[in-house]
């Protein structure tokens, strides 16, 4: 009896071996399990911080289109009679990019003249709503096209007797701004869709685009420079 009693003091003691393979099969269970939450957390964190940069970019890309419309609108304002005597009494458009170029184009997309009007400061300086995109490798760039040249409303101010006395419209324009920020300024459509769904995809995710449209009375103009034959 005394013997017997020995034993199961040493077996309650030790266990069971059956219980001591349980405890090593909960424990192992477990350690798979903490391994995995710790997985989900790192993918999950990984996704937020390129979530946050794509929201950057396009974020990015949304203000530099309001710059280029912004930019248009000024110059066309201020040259308009100018850029528009560039069509030289064509139907077309002109277009205004982010490089300083402003480009008269006619109704089949010939180029018809030019002019050089350097554009704001605020791509090369790196402004607080865009940042400093050359930082990563990217580039800020736009164009802007505009068109229409119909005549519009006047202006509160002016006296619509004495503006068509003098020959003169305000003149409604339509602007089309689209943004880029890429690996080079100002894209081609090659270099944005290019050829194959791996290079598609390739470069959907090293650019971001975005376009801005509004349509604005100008003026006064002489009456020929905005309407179009």
């Amino acid at each position: 009896m005394r013997d017997d009693q020995r034993r199961a003091a040493r077996t309650g003691r030790r266990g069971a071996p059956g219980e001591r393979g349980s405890a090593l099969v909960l424990a192992v269970l477990i350690l798979f399990a903490m391994l995995a939450l710790g997985m989900i957390a790192m993918r999950t964190t990984t996704q937020n911080i390129a979530g946050s940069g794509n929201l950057r970019v396009n974020k990015q890309a949304r203000y530099l289109a309001e710059i280029g419309l912004y930019h248009a609108v000024t110059i066309m304002q201020q040259r308009g009679a100018d850029l528009l005597a560039l069509l030289g009494g064509r139907r077309g458009s002109i277009e205004v990019n982010s490089a300083g170029q402003v480009i008269a184009r006619d109704q089949d997309d010939n180029v018809v003249g030019q002019a050089n009007i350097p554009g704001p400061d605020v791509l090369t300086q790196g402004p607080a709503p865009l940042g400093l995109a050359s930082s990563n490798g990217m580039q800020l760039s736009y164009t802007v096209s505009v068109e229409g040249f119909s005549p519009g409303p006047v202006a509160p101010g002016y006296d619509p007797l004495d503006i068509r006395n003098n020959g003169e419209v305000f003149c409604l324009m339509q602007f089309t701004a689209r943004s880029f920020v890429a690996p080079q300024a100002l894209p081609t459509q090659v270099q944005l869709d290019p050829a194959g769904a791996d290079a598609r995809r390739a470069a959907a995710d090293t650019f971001a685009e975005h376009s801005l449209k509004a349509a604005v009375v100008l003026g006064p103009f002489q009456t020929a420079f905005c309407v179009q034959p």
